[in-house]
């Protein structure tokens, strides 16, 4: 790579986080370079689950069509020591205020395939170093150097970026650079994760499932069409060499499935960290995914987690990188997903303690409850505009258009004024020129969903950050000037 070459944005790590943020950056126009050892696609699953949210997010890339091959989730049962089942948690069914079902599972290699050839084959793709390895990483305030060795030929080159957005895991290199360091929100548990393709006619079911049993909790999460996922926890003075050895994984895995039924595609015992950085930015670096937070799979809310944390940066950095908003905008990054991260963390804790504790309780199940599994939405900490208003910081809907579309499908990665006809009708030069400098769409309400959304928050206008959260909402027409204006004053650069 020529020495002198500068991106906007440096990109390092090409799992499914820094592939969605450069996805997203790319949508923007911001040149991309990407910064990655492994030279292929994981070839094994490691999350297996996205929330309506992401699906929307993932629609903002033209992805939205990957849940064609992906299978929403009915039910996650308990069971005690002799299969008496204790409790029955059930996903909600039917569509969101997303515009999709609430829940998917999935595989992820070709969910992060997919994610990567649409990127690459954008008219502006990312300068792509895979096989490279970052050495250096040095802010000078005003850009970041970046050394990179590749693995092949062992050549340094020297790359620059505007700024630098470490999506390298947990062992990320950006987070030391930036003096970051984890903070343990619970203790670590070791499980033995065991990744299968069946190839015949047994089936250890569709339901996910716990078998809290003292000796040893399993796991079973389907994945979707012939993937299926064991976790056995690891009990104390088992070796991960004696766990992983064909003979071993085959003894746990019979009561289900014996050798010709399944193909093994993963062994590996892996620790359920519940991790959170303490500093997500630190100049021109800032971290996400799991080099920002780290959670137990059990909610399934990992890499939805780092998803949001793509979706709440690109846009700003875009606006920062242009010069249209303050470099201080990026301090919201860490103060908004920063709380809704520790609480995912924390609930997914709490999920194993459960799980654990009653199975190493030996006691018998107890009368069987059956409930609706309701996962809040989280609302954003860091209120830009008026703390009076309710609607602030939450996930806006997704309605549905008069011409049958989903409403981003006509706003894009871009702020969306939504507004009633009375509000649309006292929006004047001024205000237009702020939503231009937004770039915002405008939408007006028909007697569409549109109309039924505002109508039931009681909102003559409601503002729409790209990342999908409200900025803010007028319950009178005539606020919706002084909105506009708040907005566009708290996120546009001082001239």
């Amino acid at each position: 790579m020529n020495a002198g070459t500068h991106h906007d944005v440096a990109i390092v790590g090409y799992g499914p986080v820094g592939t969605m943020s450069a996805l997203l950056l790319q949508t923007l126009g911001l040149s991309v370079v990407i910064v990655e050892r492994d030279t292929e696609l994981c070839p094994f699953p490691r999350a297996a689950h996205f929330d309506d949210e992401i699906i929307r997010a993932l629609q903002s890339v033209d992805l939205a069509h990957l849940i064609d091959d992906m299978e929403p989730p009915t039910v996650y049962e308990y069971f005690d020591k002799d299969w008496n089942k204790f409790l029955s948690r059930v996903f909600p069914q039917g569509q969101s205020d997303q515009g999709y079902a609430h829940d998917y599972m999935f595989f992820q290699p070709d969910v992060e395939a997919a994610m990567r050839a649409t990127l690459l084959a954008a008219p502006n793709p990312p300068t792509l170093l895979t096989g490279h390895e970052v050495l250096t990483i040095a802010d000078s305030g005003s850009e970041v150097a970046l050394t990179v060795r590749d693995l092949a030929t062992d050549d340094e080159s020297t790359l620059h970026a505007s700024y630098v957005i470490g999506a390298d895991g947990a062992r990320s290199l950006v987070r030391k650079a930036m003096g970051s360091e984890y903070v343990e929100i619970s203790p670590s548990n070791s499980w033995y994760i065991v990744d299968v393709k069946l190839t015949a006619d047994a089936d250890p079911g569709w339901d996910q499932w716990e078998w809290c049993h003292p000796e040893r909790c399993v796991t079973l999460v389907p994945l979707c069409g012939p993937y299926r996922r064991f976790e056995f926890d690891v009990k104390e003075g088992e070796t991960a060499d004696e766990l992983m050895a064909l003979d071993s994984t085959w003894k746990l895995l019979e009561p289900w499935l014996k050798p010709g039924e399944a193909e093994i595609l993963r062994r590996d015992v892996y620790q359920f960290h519940s991790l959170l950085a303490n500093r997500w930015r630190s100049g021109r670096l800032l971290i996400a995914g799991d080099a920002a937070h780290l959670m137990s799979p059990k909610l399934g809310q990992g890499l939805c987690t780092g998803m949001r944390d793509a979706v709440n940066l690109a846009w700003k950095l875009a606006r920062v990188v242009r010069g249209t908003a303050p470099d201080s905008l990026l301090d919201s990054y860490e103060l908004e997903r920063k709380p809704p991260a520790q609480q995912y963390v924390e609930i997914s804790a709490f999920m194993v303690g459960e799980i654990l504790g009653h199975a190493r309780s030996g006691a018998a199940a107890p009368a069987i409850e059956v409930e609706q599994i309701v996962l809040q939405r989280q609302k954003m900490g860091s209120d830009v505009t008026r703390a009076d208003d309710a609607l602030v910081g939450t996930l806006s809907r997704q309605p549905f258009l008069a011409d049958g579309r989903h409403l981003d499908e006509a706003v894009g990665y871009r702020f969306a004024l939504l507004v009633s006809p009375a509000a649309h009708a006292v929006i004047d030069d001024a205000v237009r020129s702020d939503l231009a400098q937004l770039d915002t769409a405008v939408i007006v309400a028909g007697h569409d969903p549109v109309a039924d959304y505002l109508a039931d928050m009681g909102r003559e206008a409601i503002l729409i950050r790209p990342d999908r959260y409200v900025a803010g909402s007028a319950v009178e027409v005539h606020e919706v000037p002084h909105l506009v204006a708040a907005v566009a004053a708290a996120f546009m650069a001082v001239s």
